[in-house]
């Protein structure tokens, strides 16, 4: 675990958040952009197989200005996870400033058919520098 790793417990479901920074451009139009990654590791301490269904992002740039992110499943998957097994992936975003944060949720289905909700705790987004 690294010291910018972040995890929540929901419902006996942990989720690790890992932020990094990966590049900056400038798009088409001469507008800066600023990549960040991040790793996402679900870690299943329940009793149950539950099934990851669907996410929803609030990300939040450095001027407040906030988009929202939701989807089926993540990058492609639906992962199924069994009691004590873990699914790990990464994936990105890009800001129009050096600094942000997200948070979220993943929806999931428990065996017995119940959705639960499961918390991602909020991460900071930020370019090394660009907080003292």
């Amino acid at each position: 675990m690294t010291a910018a790793e972040l995890d929540l417990i929901t419902k006996q479901i942990t989720v690790s958040v890992a932020p990094y920074f990966i590049d900056q451009r400038t798009d088409a139009e001469g507008v800066m952009q600023y990549l960040f990654g991040y790793h996402i590791k679900l870690t299943n301490l329940s009793e149950y197989k539950v099934q990851l269904l669907r996410r929803h992002w609030v990300i939040t740039d450095g001027d407040g200005q906030q988009s929202e992110v939701t989807g089926d499943g993540v990058v492609g998957q639906q992962p199924v996870l069994t009691r004590g097994h873990d699914f790990e992936y990464n994936s990105g975003c890009h800001l129009t400033t050096s600094v942000g944060t997200m948070h979220g949720h993943f929806f999931m289905q428990v065996e017995d058919n119940a959705m639960i909700e499961v918390a991602i705790a909020p991460f900071r987004l930020s370019q090394p520098g660009a907080i003292h």
